[in-house]
């Protein structure tokens, strides 16, 4: 049985003083990935730090709806694309940014988290491997930006994949 947390706000002040002892735990347990997700800039920024040291952390980069109001004034970017009009885009500076899909226009009923891959082929295939399925096969996005594919966990909860191409804007 492979072991992945969904969702560990390792990023968060309260773990500024034993972090590498909790995750030197989570490893000793078997935890073979984290995903670290943002609520704001900073904790987005710290996210991304972390996972810049340790590689088995993923990253959502994003801003919850409570800090929504602020996005703006905290730094984010957020705007449209004619390429991607079922999208709401976000950025903020160079390092980070993302999309958040109009329900019920880009991506159904559902919220669906994109996680960066290496490779959407091996991904696809291991979501397979382990239960899951997947929902849209590994697919060019104009521009150079990247690829995307969608998969479905054993929960039903839809997961996006995304693979940089190192072109574009991704």
């Amino acid at each position: 049985m492979r072991l992945i947390d969904a969702h560990g706000h390792l990023n968060a002040d309260r773990f500024d003083d034993d972090l590498d002892a909790v995750l030197d735990r989570a490893l000793a347990a078997g935890v073979e990935r984290i995903l670290v997700p943002g609520w704001n800039v900073r904790s987005s920024e710290r996210a991304l730090e972390l996972a810049a040291r340790r590689p088995w952390l993923d990253v959502a980069v994003g801003v919850h709806p409570h800090d929504a109001a602020k996005v703006d004034a905290a730094g984010w970017a957020a705007g449209d694309m004619a390429e991607f009009p079922d999208y709401h885009l976000f950025r903020n500076g160079e390092r980070s940014g993302g999309a958040i899909g109009r329900r019920g226009q880009s991506t159904g009923q559902v919220i669906r988290l994109y996680i960066t891959v290496d490779s959407l082929e091996e991904a696809c295939a291991a979501a397979e491997a382990n239960g899951g399925a997947v929902l849209e096969q590994p697919s060019d996005i104009g521009g150079g930006m990247g690829r995307f594919a969608v998969v479905r966990d054993t929960e039903g909860s839809e997961v996006g994949l995304w693979q940089s191409t190192g072109e574009g804007a991704g």
